[in-house]
């Protein structure tokens, strides 16, 4: 689908990530430390076990609202739990100095993750730019659940564990929609 994705552009806690190429693989991450095929031979007890989440919504009470008032800065009026992380994202988008960038969050209300990064803010950004005047949108309720979702996922654990309890080795493997994941 990609040539090659970059995460870290929308992302910046995902630098050390890359995407895979010539694949529609967004991130692909390994981490092992131990032996754990070994800890799966020598185990007592070994738990495969599948989970399965469904696409959610966080129900934040407060709506997704994006205002830019634009002259020669811009000042972008969102409910984001990361203002820090909007002005520096736009600004970088609109190949502008971070100082002609101003971000207002006047109440926030509930987030539970769900407004971290950009949303609507590059949007009504470039409208502003195009139309020369400030630019509202806000999303109704129904819109932030088809908009604002977080997505389906599926996960394979694989647990090593001692006739005490103790749990010797692990294996995770984490898929990002909710298909089915080879065994």
């Amino acid at each position: 689908m990609h040539e090659q994705l970059k995460p870290a552009g929308t992302f910046p806690d995902l630098k050390h990530l890359h995407g895979v190429r010539d694949t529609n693989v967004a991130l692909d991450f390994q981490l092992k430390r131990g032996d754990a095929d070994k800890a799966f031979a020598e185990a007592d007890h070994v738990f495969e076990h599948t989970f399965r989440t469904s696409r959610c919504c966080t129900c934040r009470l407060s709506p997704m609202s994006q205002s830019p008032r634009q002259r020669t800065s811009m000042t972008i009026h969102t409910a984001s739990q990361s203002p820090s992380f909007v002005r520096l994202e736009i600004a970088r988008l609109l190949g502008w100095p971070e100082n002609r960038m101003r971000v207002r969050v006047p109440f926030l209300g509930g987030g539970f993750g769900g407004k971290l990064y950009i949303k609507l803010e590059a949007l009504v950004a470039a409208l502003s730019l195009i139309v020369l005047r400030p630019v509202k949108i806000s999303l109704t309720m129904e819109e932030q659940f088809y908009t604002l979702t977080k997505h389906a996922s599926t996960f394979r654990i694989k647990s090593a564990v001692s006739k005490d309890g103790k749990v010797t080795g692990r294996e995770c493997e984490y898929g990002g929609t909710a298909a089915p994941m080879p065994t």
